[in-house]
């Protein structure tokens, strides 16, 4: 009974392509992305609920402030792609790329349509 499953050593994992930094950095960047995504979702539906709930004041300012947070984290997205794309021996699928992109990107134009008074 030398061959049972239990005498037998375990199989090593195969080894990824990619380095530890390289995925550090890929998560990084998922991440920073889905944070500029809820920041945007959660300042349009301020601003939304401002027009319903105009007297208070406290939901103008969060608006703004979490308008201001998906810029930043946005802009913080787009930089960790160029990051990304350049460290990964397989480079990320593209739909995913485009997608992060969008979010990225949305983000200057929220807020130009909210400061522009059609949100």
């Amino acid at each position: 009974m030398a061959n049972s499953k239990r005498d037998r050593k375990p199989r090593e994992a195969p080894p990824t392509p990619e380095s530890r930094a390289a995925d550090f950095v890929t998560v990084g960047w998922l991440l920073s992305a889905l944070t500029a995504l809820i920041c945007n979702v959660i300042s349009v539906l301020s601003s939304v609920a401002v027009r319903g709930w105009p007297d208070v004041a406290g939901l103008q300012v969060f608006a703004g402030l979490t308008q201001f947070a998906a810029l930043v984290v946005g802009a913080i997205a787009l930089a960790l792609l160029a990051v990304v794309r350049t460290t990964r021996v397989q480079s990320p699928p593209p739909g995913l790329v485009a997608l992060t992109i969008v979010i990225a990107l949305l983000a200057p134009a929220l807020f130009f349509v909210r400061f522009a008074g059609w949100l």
